[in-house]
């Protein structure tokens, strides 16, 4: 009966609302003392995590853009080394014959 008398008329998220703040005024002022440094050191670590995952996240765009940049070099080498080729095995270009150097 007394839990009916509690739900009746109420929605779920009152009810957690209502059961929750009960909790907390509920609980002795010395508990809620040694508690508080908890509460303290959670808010820390979560804005260390969220620091951390927007470092994540900016490297990942600076990577990203690295690796294009990269990419694109390597192209332009693969270009370089194909006309190379192609000028080496042209008949255009005739060796010179080299005449030993004489040492005195």
């Amino acid at each position: 009966m007394a839990v009916e008398n509690l739900t009746s008329g109420l929605d779920a998220g009152e009810l957690v609302s209502n059961v929750t703040s009960g909790l907390w005024n509920n609980f002795s002022p010395a508990i809620m003392d040694k508690i508080s440094p908890l509460f303290t050191v959670f808010k820390a670590l979560g804005i260390a995590v969220i620091i951390y995952i927007l470092f994540l996240i900016i490297k990942s765009i600076l990577s990203w853009r690295d690796h294009s940049r990269i990419k694109k070099i390597a192209q332009n080498v693969e270009q370089i080394n194909d006309k190379l080729s192609s000028i080496i095995k042209s008949p255009v270009h005739k060796e010179k014959s080299k005449k030993p150097i004489k040492k005195k």
